[in-house]
């Protein structure tokens, strides 16, 4: 995934992080990419009580999530919020996994993550993902089923039938917009991101 010449690119000193890993070492180094990028921003949790408790704040514009914690995971922490009615319900959400199988993108879509990035996390990937998922957020759908980003997979989930998530009640929240900085020429720049929507439709 490369960002191309005179896209918008995210000026990270504007927004708010949240950097949820049980790891320590995982969790300096995913700061100090941020803060290569500029972000000044940055709160981090080590327990998966901990992150859902963060979120519930609505504090941070972009949390970086960990799969896997000692007391919980992060499927089931995108499970409790991915739900209308919920105040966390559109917080921005990128999934951080040391596996990068088709599969495991799969299912983390299905439960309605905004990005993904594979362990250990490169910092122009990281940047790409929080550039994507900021400056050109998915719209939402809801169904009995599912309720998150709008993914072709998802769609096409849908259109099969298949069921996606618990269901959940009907509700009137809006997402909240993160603030952005403004258009600027940028050089293009390679990375390892994945590009969410290249991610075959079964």
């Amino acid at each position: 995934m490369s960002v191309a010449p005179n896209r918008r690119v995210l000026d990270l000193s504007s927004l708010r992080f949240l950097v949820a890993d049980d790891s320590r070492f995982m969790r300096r180094l995913v700061t100090s990419a941020l803060k290569a990028f500029g972000a000044r921003q940055i709160q981090e949790a080590d327990t998966a009580e901990a992150t859902l408790a963060r979120i519930m704040e609505r504090q941070d514009d972009v949390v970086l999530l960990d799969w896997e914690f000692p007391d919980g995971t992060g499927e089931a922490i995108m499970r409790a919020i991915r739900r209308p009615g919920h105040p966390a319900a559109f917080q921005t959400v990128i999934m951080m996994s040391g596996h990068d199988e088709k599969r495991r993108i799969e299912r983390a879509l299905r439960f309605g993550v905004n990005g993904y990035v594979a362990k250990p996390v490169a910092a122009a990937t990281l940047y790409a993902q929080i550039c994507h998922a900021v400056l050109n957020p998915r719209p939402y759908v809801r169904t009995k089923d599912f309720f998150g980003p709008q993914h072709p997979l998802i769609l096409a989930d849908l259109d099969k039938g298949r069921q996606l998530a618990e269901p959940s009640p009907p509700a009137d929240d809006k997402p909240a917009s993160a603030p952005v900085a403004p258009a600027a020429a940028v050089a293009e720049m390679d990375s390892d991101a994945f590009d969410l929507d290249e991610i075959d439709i079964l």
